[in-house]
This record gives C-alpha cells, sequence and structure tokens, in this order.
C-alpha cells in the first residue's frame, strides 16, 4: 500500500433513511458494517406501536369509561369520558406498569389536586415528583415538588393561574431567596405544563372515535 486508502463513509441515520458503508481495507470494512448495525438498532429503538383504545359511546363520542393499553396489553391509561368530555381521574402509567400520573378533570378541565410521580425503578412506584392544585384548568392552590430523593425542593401559591408566594430549597436544605424561588417557580411550572400536555395529547389522539379501535403511534411521552 502507497500509505493512501479509500475514505471510509460511515452510516448516517437522517429521518428513516441510512446511507451505505464502504470501506479501502478489511478493517475498515468490519467497522463500518458495526456502526451500520449500530443504525439499525437505533432506527428500531423507535419503531411503531400498537394500542388499543376502548370505551363506551354517546352520540358518536367517548362516553363512560376510558382505557389505553399497549400491544402487551399493558394498562397505560385509565379515566372516564361524559359526553366527549374528560371527567374525573386520569390515571397513567409507564411501558413497566409503574405509576407516574393522577390527572383530574372536571367538564374537560383539570381541576382538583394533580400528582406525578417519579420514574426510577421498573415495577417500583418512586417518590412523589409534583402535588398542584387546579381549579377550572389553571393552578390554583399550594403546589409541592419534590426531587428524585424525596427532598422538598419548592412550594408555590398560585390562585387563578398566577404566582402568590414562592419558597425554594437547594439540596443541602438551604432556603434560596425570594426572587430565585419565583424563578425556579417559573421554571417548574412551563416543564409541568409541557409534560401535562404530552400526557393529554396522548389521550386526545387516541380519543377521537369510541368504541375500541387499535392505533400505531411511535412516540410516547411515558
Amino acid at each position: 500500500m502507497d500509505g493512501t486508502s479509500a475514505p471510509v463513509e460511515r452510516s448516517q441515520v437522517r429521518g428513516s433513511k441510512t446511507r451505505t458503508c464502504s470501506a479501502g481495507d478489511t478493517m475498515r470494512r468490519r467497522l463500518c458494517a458495526l456502526l451500520c448495525a449500530l443504525s439499525i438498532v437505533a432506527i428500531g429503538d423507535v419503531a411503531a406501536q400498537a394500542f388499543t383504545a376502548q370505551s363506551g359511546c354517546r352520540d358518536g363520542v367517548p362516553h363512560g369509561a376510558w382505557q389505553l393499553t399497549d400491544a402487551k396489553g399493558h394498562m397505560r391509561v385509565l379515566g372516564a369520558f361524559n359526553r366527549g368530555r374528560r371527567t374525573g381521574s386520569f390515571i397513567f402509567w409507564d411501558a413497566n406498569g409503574v405509576r407516574v400520573a393522577h390527572l383530574p378533570y372536571e367538564e374537560g378541565a383539570r381541576n382538583g389536586t394533580l400528582a406525578l410521580w417519579h420514574a426510577k425503578t421498573p415495577d417500583v412506584e418512586g417518590p412523589q415528583r409534583l402535588e398542584a392544585g387546579y381549579a377550572a384548568g389553571r393552578l390554583n392552590g399550594i403546589v409541592r415538588a419534590w426531587d428524585e430523593s424525596g427532598r422538598l425542593r419548592g412550594e408555590y401559591r398560585y390562585q387563578a393561574g398566577a404566582l402568590v408566594d414562592a419558597r425554594a430549597w437547594d439540596a443541602r436544605g438551604r432556603e434560596a431567596s425570594s426572587q430565585d424561588a419565583r424563578e425556579q417557580a417559573a421554571k417548574d411550572a412551563s416543564s409541568n405544563e409541557s409534560y401535562l400536555r404530552t400526557l393529554e395529547a396522548l389521550v386526545a389522539r387516541h380519543a377521537r372515535s369510541c368504541g375500541a379501535e387499535t392505533f400505531t403511534t411511535t412516540q410516547l411521552p411515558l
């Protein structure tokens, strides 16, 4: 050999497409083949999964008990509708059967005490992550946030969606300034809202019609 070799073209995943590997010697061909295999595995991790939604019907919309199960028959969401609007408690489980969320509703809006849990260990319910009061779809009352160790990291008070007061603590239990506590409350509210909307979108997507239907999806929020 003259010290030069053909360039190695690594496998790259862009959407669902892969580029073919090529190399100038045996070692590089083996390396490139391995990279291609790893790319295929990565694609397989987000392979489509089937979910089945079941509910009663009234006037063509979900009414009564509603549930969503995965391809293995595991319960992922359990709740109820009243003439197409969410009512009462909606409970969410992850793929390991661990409860991660309890969302209360009245006339389709969050209403009551909402709770989230950290999902740390398969088959074991993690420590509570959030407890938040809601009224007519807006934060109202006391909101408490805990870290994965179960340590209280924030306590906030809301009235009709507006932050009234905030307290926060660091990992050593030292209380933060009022400004830092308010900033933490705002960040928590934003991240929690994003997560809750993802859960609610999962229900909305699979409750577009009533009866028993099987859906296919490629992304899960939990």
